[in-house]
């Protein structure tokens, strides 16, 4: 139902990890795009690698029947991260999510929370990583009715320079 396509770049600063990107959030069976930039800080050397990311959706929405400020504004993720050694590395992450997008919520405020589990898989220059997670919407997000609870899967596909 939704395919992202993401181009971001990442480098350690001192004790910082630092990231910034562009996705463009594609939704076939509606004939619906739209676009946000980001930015993020992460301390990798803390316990659970602390981290907040801010998300900039710019350009609302491409369909002149919808409302054209719908999708625009601010995401901000609040995020803990824990590599765990089980003969394969495992990446746990958890985040709790803030938005003032009218989409995401009725008023500005908390949005979600989400924990996940990743195992990446390296082959040369490529890694492979599948994902299994859980996010739960809270009261206030009008995709919370009747679907309070997701499950979801990601495929990621990494290239290094």
């Amino acid at each position: 139902d939704e395919i992202d396509l993401t181009a971001a770049v990442s480098r350690a600063a001192g004790p910082l990890a630092l990231s910034a990107g562009y996705v463009a959030y594609v939704y076939p069976a509606q004939d619906y795009t739209t676009q946000e930039v980001y930015a993020g800080v992460s301390v990798p050397s803390l316990p659970l690698s602390p981290g907040v990311t801010a998300y900039y959706d710019f350009d609302g929405t491409d369909d002149p029947a919808r409302d054209p400020d719908t999708l625009e504004g601010a995401y901000v993720a609040l995020s803990a991260a824990q590599r765990i050694d089980v003969g394969v590395a495992v990446d746990a992450a958890a985040s709790l999510g803030w938005t003032n997008q009218d989409a995401l919520r009725s008023d500005p405020g908390l949005n979600d929370a989400a924990l996940s589990l990743a195992v990446p898989l390296p082959a040369g220059r490529v890694t492979v990583t599948p994902t299994a997670g859980w996010t739960r919407l809270f009261a206030g997000s009008p995709y919370a009715d009747g679907a309070d609870d997701t499950f979801w899967a990601r495929l990621q596909v990494k290239v290094a320079p």
